[in-house]
């Protein structure tokens, strides 16, 4: 990589700063919206299948399941799909030599410092990420290599 080349040009900041806000609101705040099954879908099934007036097979089997399976489902997604606040987010990004960048805006967006994993496998631009912690205001983040 060329020493002149950096990632803190405006374009490459707001297209941080849209990707990351949007994660993190995903995460959070729209967590219940992220996920690939509604709670109330297995429900929902269950319900239409059963109060159904047609006679057919998939009534005779949804017949035979047990509710406790779909509240236990129910459970199952709530501990999951919980509301998160930022400050419970645990964090892994791609560090590169400039890892303050991501690092700067997860904190903004409210990420503790301490939930935030850095990581670099080019040996050379993880000595670069690191240097640029040496004498800064977090000493010890966690970039892995």
């Amino acid at each position: 990589m060329k020493e002149h080349y950096k990632y803190n040009q405006y374009t490459k900041q707001n297209v941080r700063h849209t990707a990351i806000f949007r994660a993190v609101e995903i995460l959070t705040y729209k967590r219940e919206q992220s996920c690939c099954v509604e709670r109330n879908y297995v429900r929902r099934l269950y319900d239409h299948f059963t109060l159904s007036e047609d006679v057919c097979q998939n009534k005779i089997e949804a017949q035979k399941i047990n509710v406790s399976y779909i509240t236990n489902w129910e459970k199952l997604h709530d501990s999951f799909v919980k509301t998160k606040r930022p400050e419970d987010l645990m964090v892994c990004f791609l560090s590169g030599p400039e890892p303050d960048n991501d690092f700067q805006e997860l904190i903004n967006l409210g990420i503790l410092p301490q939930n935030i994993w850095g990581f670099e496998s080019n040996n050379q631009e993880y000595k670069k990420a690191i240097a640029t912690y040496a004498q800064g205001k977090y000493p010890q983040p966690r970039i892995l290599k």
